[in-house]
Order: structure tokens, then sequence, then C-alpha cells
């Protein structure tokens, strides 16, 4: 899996490709995690869904406990420009209610965008 990496108006935006399921998300963990635990790390983070094709509950799984990592840093996520079929896959679950899901990579960076005046990728006040 490859995932492509950028800093959006001081927002980690993630942009994986293909499919999220058993085989590939490891990868995607990895490289998500090594963005927020580094010193320093993002803790306001978008993961662009428009290249996910697949998803399944290992996909989802990553997700959530990426989010849940972010909020006990008290951090901010969110998702954005879902397909179709991983969108009905987030409804489905109920993930839809939990997790914040956003029609365009701008309204996520946004709605999790730094704090004003603090530092632009942790988040934190001066």
């Amino acid at each position: 899996m490859k995932v492509a990496v950028e800093i959006r108006d001081g927002v980690l935006v993630l942009s994986p490709r293909g499919r999220l399921d058993g085989r590939t998300t490891t990868s995607f963990e990895r490289a998500a995690m090594a963005c927020v635990r580094a010193p320093g790390g993002a803790t306001r983070v978008v993961v662009n869904c428009a290249e996910v094709r697949y998803i399944n509950c290992s996909g989802l799984w990553i997700l959530l406990n990426l989010a849940r990592e972010l909020k006990g840093l008290g951090g901010e996520f969110a998702l954005c420009e879902c397909r179709a079929f991983v969108q009905e896959v987030f409804r489905v679950s109920g993930l839809d209610q939990i997790l914040e899901i956003l029609p365009t990579v701008e309204a996520a960076v946004k709605r999790v965008g730094p704090v004003r005046g603090g530092d632009p990728v942790r988040g934190e006040d001066p």
C-alpha cells in the first residue's frame, strides 16, 4: 500500500491508495503512527479516502485506533472523500456515528485545523 503524506494548513493529510484490509493495514498503520508518535509529531490528522478502493474490519480498526491515539494526545481526526462503497461500510458498521467524515479534504482540514496562535502541527497553545 502506498500512502501519500503532506501537510496542508498545518494539518497532516494521509492519503492511502488501494485496499485497507488485513494484507495492507500494517503498512498504513506504521506510516500513520510514525507521523503521530514521532517527537513533535502531528496531533491534527485527516485521512483522505479518495483512493481507497476497498476497506474491511481490519481497515476500520486501524482508523479507529488512529482516532483514539489522537484523542489521547488532545488531537483531532477526520476522514474525507470516501467513495460510496467505503462510506457504506462506515454506515453499516456504525462508525460514521463515531468518526467524522467530511466531503472534501478542504472541509476536513478546516475542521481539524490548528489551534490559532499555537503550533500548527501539534496544535499546542503558545
